[in-house]
């Protein structure tokens, strides 16, 4: 997924109108610049990996026009246009206008809209920040569930998301098991519930805790996990957002990592 930047399109545009003015007898040094700037705006566009491969249907025009000009350049600077190559080049213009506008007009772009309070930049590209910002240092497998929880909200997979959103947690819950309970060896059943009736079994981890991730268990993630389980964008929120305060709660407990003493080289 890239993010599309809609203003490419038109600075494309702008930079091969100038060639509508290129008329006969016109001397080839006034166009010069002109000549250049679109064969290469014409180069980037069709030989990018990324656009190369979605602007497939105006590819020959493209094509028939970059060697139009190129036959242009490639003539002394002192000549002048003839009315068979200013006739070629605008016939040639005119083929990948009217191919890339078709093209243009079928292509898969959507618009994402926001899903307030979360702004779609930071659904789409930072995911992470959906939980407090020391999960990455103190629980950093948690980062690809919290980006992949963010793009499925954007893009409305909303049982995605809450799938994702409920891995994040549960990546913090494990690490929150092995602070609350001094290091003892996870259970065989790595479940929300089973943790839970440990913590409650051993007298360990908050009652805050313990309460947050008990309504989570009982009214979502057993939900979830039913086949016939479906999310709506606001229930993804909703589960977001007390998801958000259980990790918050278990994250206020544990420490900072130890810094990794650096390495010492042998002086030999």
């Amino acid at each position: 997924m890239i993010r599309l930047d809609l203003s490419y399109f038109y600075g494309l545009s702008l930079q091969l109108a100038p060639l509508r003015t290129l008329a006969a007898g016109q001397p080839l040094s006034a166009a010069w610049v002109d000549l250049f700037t679109a064969q290469n705006a014409l180069h980037v566009a069709y030989n990018n990996a990324v656009m190369a491969g979605s602007l497939r249907a105006s590819q020959v025009a493209a094509r028939t026009l970059y060697d139009a000009i190129g036959q242009l350049i490639e003539k002394n600077a002192s000549e002048n246009v003839s009315q068979f190559e200013a006739a070629n080049l605008a016939s040639a213009l005119d083929r990948l206008e009217s191919v890339l506008r078709g093209e243009l007009g079928v292509m898969d772009a959507y618009l994402v809209t926001d899903k307030a309070p979360f702004a779609t930049l930071t659904l789409v590209s930072g995911g992470e920040a959906l939980f407090p910002p020391d999960v990455l240092t103190k629980v950093p497998e948690a980062a690809e569930d919290l980006r992949s929880a963010g793009k499925c909200l954007a893009f409305e997979l909303s049982t995605a998301c809450g799938f994702h959103t409920m891995r994040a947690l549960e990546a913090v819950l494990r690490r929150y098991w092995e602070h609350a309970t001094n290091n003892k060896p996870h259970p065989k059943q790595r479940n929300m519930g089973v943790y839970l009736r440990l913590m409650e079994q051993y007298g360990c981890g908050t009652a805050v805790v313990r309460a947050t991730l008990a309504q989570i268990k009982d009214l979502h993630r057993n939900g979830i996990n039913h086949p016939d389980s479906v999310l709506d964008v606001e229930q993804a929120k909703t589960l977001l957002g007390i998801a958000r305060s259980a990790a918050s709660a278990m994250l206020k407990e544990l420490p900072e990592p130890t810094p990794k003493a650096p390495a010492v080289l042998d002086g030999g």
